[in-house]
């Protein structure tokens, strides 16, 4: 069975039930290339199905389908062919653990952690684009949002702290505190609200000496600000 739009071939396929699509089946984009491929039952798509770039040709999508919605093991891919992301469907909602990967030479892992219901929840950890899946951020997510304790850390140095605090639904919240690199002394402490600066702050070089004094309304300097040498 074939399907056009004019003269251009979008689909073609073993058969039809009913008329609904039936059996294995192949569909095309707009310039001819192959674009999907995987099976129908009673118009349906069920089981195993591949997405491919339509420049390259090289396969974007693994997918697992139930009743036309994802459910099962996934992976996904760049134009290129490296990988982007792997995980589990559930019903069409994301699910369990889940990988994601840089889109560049090394196609380092760029974060791990875990899915509830199509949101991100509990500890995920983010990495810097390079070799060693050294932690650049990690901390927790409560349906969808940043939300209680993350870390921050310098390049470099396994797990050098640059900064900690807290996220209330995705927004900094509370003190957070700061470090100088390689003396790991500390540089700031500053509360948010809301993810805006607030209240008094100082800053101090890496040798501990105060560098500078002041107050944030809001996310702006206010009134006397100091800077000292």
């Amino acid at each position: 069975e074939k399907e056009y739009i004019g003269t251009s071939l979008m689909a073609e396929g073993e058969s039809y039930a009913n008329g609904k699509r039936q059996g294995r089946w192949i569909l095309y984009a707009g310039n001819g290339a192959k674009e999907q491929e995987g099976s129908y039952e009673a118009g349906l798509k069920q089981g195993a199905w591949k997405r491919y770039d339509p420049t390259t040709n090289n396969v974007i999508e693994d997918v697992i389908y139930k009743n036309d919605t994802a459910h099962g093991q996934y992976k996904s891919y760049y134009a290129d062919g490296k990988k982007a992301e792997e995980g589990t469907f559930n019903m069409g909602l994301q699910t369990g653990a889940w990988k994601q990967y840089y889109n560049t030479e090394g196609n380092y892992l760029a974060s791990v952690g875990e899915y509830k219901n199509g949101e991100k929840e509990g500890k995920w950890t983010i990495f810097f684009d390079a070799p060693g899946q050294q932690p650049y951020e990690e901390g927790f997510y409560a349906v969808g949002y940043r939300h209680g304790e993350w870390k921050v850390y310098f390049a470099g140095a396994p797990k050098a702290l640059q900064a900690e605090g807290g996220y209330k639904r995705g927004r900094k919240e509370g003190v957070w505190t700061f470090y100088n690199e390689g003396t790991k002394t500390l540089l700031s402490k500053i509360r948010y609200i809301a993810d805006m600066e607030q209240d008094t702050f100082s800053t101090y070089y890496p040798d501990g000496h105060l560098h500078e004094r002041g107050f944030y309304v809001n996310g702006q300097y206010h009134g006397l600000y100091e800077e000292f040498y």
